[in-house]
């Protein structure tokens, strides 16, 4: 990897995710829509996504003070998205920091592990709905988390 320039695009992929989040009617479907598009992000640039998810702890303290840059940004747009879920659903809880930072790295780790299996190209098809599901049980619970991506990713995983 070439110093830092592929990292310089996680700005393309944030300023994607706001705009595709904030439109639909509500914060479910901003969420689907927001983690299909980080993962169609990730197989439409394989050079950044690898550059950026694999390669970039390898340049040091620069690399891992820019990823962590990147987390933190993802850290504040899911925090905004649970601001948007509790205006929509005032039942919902206030959040521990730690849920969103969980939350971030858990996707961008199950992300990075397709990428470093060579399963770019089934990523949106293989993640999109464990994401999710990820997502949706930081912000609102199982219950709805459940709901919205249905039982397909729900089965009990090896004892």
């Amino acid at each position: 990897m070439a110093g830092l320039g592929p990292v310089a695009h996680a700005s393309d992929l944030l300023r994607e995710l706001i705009a595709v989040g904030s439109r639909p009617p509500d914060y479910i479907t901003g969420m689907r829509d927001g983690v299909g598009a980080f993962l169609e992000w990730l197989q439409r640039w394989p050079a950044r996504s690898r550059a950026w998810g694999l390669e970039i702890l390898s340049l040091g303290d620069a690399g891992f003070e820019a990823r962590e840059r990147t987390i933190t940004r993802l850290q504040r747009l899911f925090d905004t998205v649970a601001l948007r879920a509790r205006r929509e659903h005032v039942g919902l809880p206030d959040l521990p920091e730690v849920v969103s930072r969980a939350v971030i790295l858990a996707s961008v780790d199950l992300a990075n592990g397709q990428i470093r299996a060579g399963r770019l190209k089934t990523l949106r098809d293989d993640l999109e709905g464990p994401i999710l599901y990820i997502w949706l049980l930081g912000l609102a619970g199982h219950d709805v988390a459940a709901t919205a991506v249905g039982d397909s990713i729900l089965r009990p995983g090896p004892s």
